[in-house]
């Protein structure tokens, strides 16, 4: 096995419980990326009002797109 150096790209995906499995499975089907799981369980987003604001974008851009 050779080991050649590549440019890494990072990324930070926040995501609910519930969704967790689907978005593992899109990002596995791309077999391009390398996952670190990371948990801080002390500081808990308020994802209710999060959907919220998605679904006001949501609206925005359905009315606003080209």
């Amino acid at each position: 096995m050779i080991l050649r150096p590549a440019a890494a790209q990072w990324f930070e995906l926040l995501t609910s419980h519930e969704e967790l499995g689907a978005v593992l499975d899109c990002i596995a089907r791309t077999r391009s990326v390398q996952l670190q799981a990371y948990s801080q369980s002390e500081s808990r987003l308020p994802l209710h009002e999060l959907r919220a604001v998605l679904v006001d974008y949501e609206t925005l851009t359905r009315r606003f797109a080209p």
